[in-house]
C-alpha cells in the first residue's frame, strides 16, 4: 500500500474542497489540458467539450474520495482501472496521463497550498505507477477454482441471452450435491466479477451487463426460495448498500448465504439513506451490519455510515464489502469497520469469530 506524507497534510479538507467544486475544477482542467493537446482540441468541438468535462469529473471525484479517507492507494486503483477502460476504448495512454496532469496542475493553482500539496502527492503517486497498468484485466474465474467449469457454462448461457439454460445449469449442479454457499461464491459471484471485467475491457455492452445481472438476480431468488431454511436464526445480520450505491446483488448474496447457515437476516437493498440505516439498526437490533459499496465513489459514504452506526449502537459489529475493499488491503479499517467481508464461504465463520471476540471485550 502506498504510504504518503506531506508536511502540511490535510487530506480530508482537501477532499471536501474538491468534492464541493468538482464541476468547476473539471472545466478548468479540460481547458488546461486542451492548451497542450492538439488532438484534444479537435475532440472538444461541439458536444465533445461537455462530455470531456463530465469525464474529467470522475477522476476528481475519485481523488476526493481517496483524500476524504486519507488513502492514496484508492486513487491509484482508480487510475489503473481507468487506464484499462480507456485503452480498450481506443484512447491513447497519453490522454489519461494528460488529464491527470492537468487535474494536478489545476488543483495546485486553485486550492490553498496546504490542500494542494497533499492532492498533488496523490496524483503524482498514481502517475508513477500508471505506466505499469494492465490493458487486459485478469479473469475473475481461474481454471482451478471450484465449480469453475460450471461458472463458465453459466456465463456462456447468460451471454447468449438464455436465462432458462443458465437456470438449468444451476439446478443441475444442485442435483449433483452442490450447496447454496458454493453456488453463490463459485458460480454467481464469480460470473458477476467476470461480467464486470468484460465490461471494463470493452468486451461487453452495458445492456448485456444489465441483462446478466438481472438474470442472476432472478435465478438467485428462485434457488433461494427452494433451499431457504427459514428465519429462525439466533444471530441477526442487517445488510444494505450505502447511500448512492445502486449495485445490491453482492449484499443480497451475503444475506442469502447467512440465512442458509442459520442467521436471521434483514436486507435493506440499494441506496439506503444514512438515517434509514440507523433506524433499521435501532429497530432490528442486529449483531452485525454489512455495508456494500461497489463504486469507489461511495467509499466515504461507507465511512459516514459506519460512524452513524457507532454513534447509535456502539456494540454492533460492522463488516464492509465491495470492489474497493476487495482490491485494497486495510481499506475496511480506514473506514472504521471491524472487518472486510471477503469470501462468502468463509463469512459465517468469520462473523461468528467477530461476535465471540466482541463478547469477550
Amino acid at each position: 500500500m502506498l504510504e504518503l506524507r506531506s508536511e502540511a497534510s490535510t487530506p480530508r479538507l482537501a477532499g471536501q474542497f474538491i468534492r464541493d467544486d468538482v464541476a468547476n475544477l473539471a472545466q478548468q482542467a479540460v481547458d488546461r489540458q486542451a492548451e497542450t493537446d492538439p488532438g484534444l482540441r479537435e475532440y472538444l468541438a461541439g458536444d465533445g467539450y461537455h462530455k470531456c468535462v463530465k469525464d474529467t469529473s470522475y477522476p476528481l471525484q475519485a481523488l476526493a474520495q481517496a483524500l476524504l479517507i486519507d488513502e492514496p492507494t484508492l486513487f491509484a486503483s482508480y487510475a489503473i482501472w481507468a487506464e484499462v477502460v480507456l485503452s480498450n476504448l481506443g484512447f491513447p495512454h497519453a490522454r489519461l496521463v494528460g488529464s491527470l496532469t492537468a487535474i494536478r496542475n489545476t488543483l495546485v493553482a486553485t486550492l490553498p497550498e496546504a490542500h494542494s500539496s497533499v492532492a498533488a502527492e496523490y496524483v503524482d503517486a498514481a502517475l508513477d505507477i500508471l505506466s505499469d497498468a494492465l490493458t487486459e484485466p485478469p479473469s475473475a474465474s481461474p481454471e482451478g477454482a471450484p465449480l469453475a467449469s460450471v461458472a463458465t457454462r453459466y456465463l456462456d448461457a447468460l451471454l447468449a441471452g438464455d436465462r432458462g439454460a443458465a437456470a438449468d445449469i444451476v439446478r443441475g449442479v444442485v442435483a449433483a450435491g452442490a450447496i447454496l454457499p458454493d453456488i453463490y461464491e463459485d458460480v454467481f459471484r464469480a460470473s458477476q466479477r467476470e461480467v464486470g471485467l468484460m465490461w471494463q475491457s470493452n468486451r461487453l455492452s452495458v445492456a448485456m451487463e444489465h441483462y446478466a445481472t438481472g438474470a442472476t438476480s432472478a435465478i438467485m431468488a428462485q434457488q433461494f426460495a427452494i433451499e431457504r431454511h427459514g428465519t429462525g436464526g439466533t444471530r441477526r445480520f442487517l445488510g444494505a448498500c450505502v447511500e448512492g450505491e445502486q449495485h445490491d446483488l453482492a449484499i443480497r448474496m451475503v444475506c442469502d448465504v447467512l440465512q442458509s447457515q442459520g442467521w436471521e437476516t434483514f436486507f435493506l437493498g440499494a441506496d439506503t439513506p444514512r438515517f434509514t440505516l440507523v433506524q433499521a439498526v435501532e429497530e432490528f437490533r442486529p449483531a452485525v451490519v454489512g455495508l456494500s459499496a461497489t463504486w469507489l465513489f461511495n467509499v466515504d459514504h461507507v465511512s459516514c455510515a459506519v460512524r452513524d452506526i457507532r454513534d447509535a449502537r456502539p456494540e454492533v459489529m460492522v463488516v464492509v464489502g465491495g470492489a474497493p475493499f476487495d482490491r485494497i488491503a486495510g481499506l475496511a479499517g480506514k473506514v472504521g469497520a471491524d472487518a472486510h467481508g471477503g469470501s462468502l464461504l468463509e463469512l459465517p465463520a468469520q462473523l461468528d469469530r467477530l461476535i465471540r471476540l466482541s463478547d469477550q471485550l
